[in-house]
């Protein structure tokens, strides 16, 4: 026992800069956190609920059949193989899949059987938005802050408000029927992209008074948020499936230009909240002024 320790304290001195050194005691101390974890019992029924967790690779799980754009395509073929709710190894973590209707209601309602929003899950959307990965309204945890913030905001999606901004959605709406009947009967529409347009021009103007003008657009610039926030999307989604991918963006396909696009929506969203703020201010200064 002694002549392997003194063979590793032997080897440990290789290493002669404290960066190395450093580097070696954190994989070191990765690969121990891993192996606990490994060999580390699941807590209560899991072993009883099938997946494909029992064929699960060593640390990786069963990752490796989830790096693919279309990777929701595989979770919906373990869904229909196991059903409703299914257990799998992400990475060398236990996960649940849930795709049953009636436990999803459960799990995403308001009762006793409700989960709040994981935030390993929601961490790649907080950071299309923000470079530090600020929670948002749609991500942050249903703490007492969130519960205040949401019932403020809830006053505007009344009926007597959203009936106010009908005009609004219907002009829109009648400016894209007016460009897809230029185009003639023999033009290929894309459905799914001109209902994009219109509900961002929506959201836009009603929500942040600001145009984006999708619906106008024939070919949008390379930054223009109709082609942009797709991408960041998918951008998402891919760093859901891999993590790594946030990390080593340069080593997995298409992910310089994912981060590139990433970086674009963030300062688009700065810029945003930069504008609304000082209309908001300039608002408060005018009703002050007008009492």
């Amino acid at each position: 026992m002694a002549a392997p320790m003194l063979l590793s304290l032997s080897s440990f001195g290789q290493f002669t800069s404290l960066s190395e050194q450093v580097l070696v005691i954190a994989v070191a101390g990765v690969l121990i956190a891993v192996l606990i974890s490994l060999k580390r019992r699941p807590s209560f029924d899991l072993d009883k609920i099938p997946g494909p967790w029992t064929r699960a690779y060593p640390v990786v799980g069963n990752i490796l059949e989830c790096l693919r754009p279309d990777f929701h395509r595989k979770l919906l073929d373990w869904s229909n193989q196991y059903g409703g709710i299914y257990r799998i190894k992400f990475l060398w973590q236990d996960a649940l899949i849930v795709t049953d209707p009636a436990a999803l209601a459960g799990i995403m309602g308001r009762g006793d059987g409700a989960m709040d929003k994981a935030a390993l899950v929601y961490a790649p959307i907080n950071r299309m938005c923000t470079p530090h990965g600020d929670a948002n309204l749609l991500t942050s945890a249903a703490d007492d802050t969130w519960k205040a913030i949401r019932k403020s905001v809830a006053v505007s999606f009344s009926m007597q408000n959203i009936r106010k901004k009908f005009p609004l959605v219907l002009g829109r709406i009648n400016q894209l029927i007016a460009r897809l009947e230029a185009l003639g009967p023999a033009a290929a529409i894309d459905v799914d992209q001109a209902a994009l347009r219109v509900t961002l021009d929506i959201i836009g103007l009603a929500g942040f008074n600001h145009d984006y003008d999708c619906v106008s657009q024939d070919v949008p610039a390379y930054d223009h948020l109709i082609r942009v926030l797709p991408r960041c999307f998918t951008e998402v989604m891919l760093r859901i499936a891999n993590p790594l991918r946030e990390v080593f963006p340069g080593q997995h396909k298409n992910g310089p230009k994912g981060e590139q696009h990433q970086t674009i929506e963030q300062q688009r969203q700065q810029n945003l909240g930069s504008s609304n703020w000082w209309q908001l201010t300039g608002l408060q200064q005018s009703s002050q002024a007008t009492c």
